[in-house]
């Protein structure tokens, strides 16, 4: 939350747009993607993604 308020903030301040992207961990549910979307708005982030681990039959591995 703390990484949406800042780029929130530096939104302000910027003519070109911030966006941002929230990854979840599996098993998030609606409520949880609802809840990153209105964390998002709050901010007052140009645009927002939220993206959940899993949700897609294929994805990027993640790198170790």
């Amino acid at each position: 939350m703390d990484q949406l308020l800042t780029e929130g903030v530096l939104q302000r301040y910027t003519d070109e747009a911030i966006a941002k992207t929230i990854n979840l961990p599996a098993g998030s549910t609606a409520d949880d993607v609802k809840a990153a979307y209105l964390a998002g708005y709050q901010a007052d982030l140009s645009g927002i993604t939220v993206y959940v681990d899993g949700s897609r039959t294929t994805q990027p591995k993640k790198l170790r």
